[in-house]
């Protein structure tokens, strides 16, 4: 089965949050320390095949958004966000006959039963 939309720009910010060391009065090392959470935000631009993204994101469905590159060495990786919204849409008709392209912002990476994202590598 196709994809339900297809992707023509991506941009990510991974970011931990509240980490950090907590150090007590009197000791050269820290006495504890926080972990924080991995945030994953960005945007993306894509062009829905049909409505089931869209309606995906008109519930505020958590879904999962993945894509593939390649490297110089033919190595494949598969980019996941196992538990994403997408956000403040900004749909761009261009004119009559022209394509609908819709920019969204990407919020993931609050649900802590999932990981914020999945990396896999395949070797070429």
């Amino acid at each position: 089965t196709p994809p339900g939309s297809a992707g023509t720009r991506l941009a990510l910010k991974v970011s931990r949050e509240g980490a950090g060391m907590d150090y007590g009065m009197g000791s050269a090392t820290a006495q504890g320390a926080r972990g924080g959470q991995l945030l994953v935000s960005g945007q993306i631009e894509i062009y829905f095949r049909d409505l089931t993204q869209y309606n995906l994101f008109k519930a505020e469905t958590r879904s999962r958004i993945s894509w593939r590159k390649r490297d110089a060495n033919g190595n494949h990786y598969i980019f996941t966000l196992p538990g994403s919204n997408l956000m403040n849409p900004n749909i761009q008709v261009q004119g009559p006959n022209k394509t609908i392209m819709a920019r969204f912002d990407i919020e993931g990476g609050n649900d802590a039963s999932l990981p914020s994202i999945q990396i896999d590598r395949f070797a070429a």
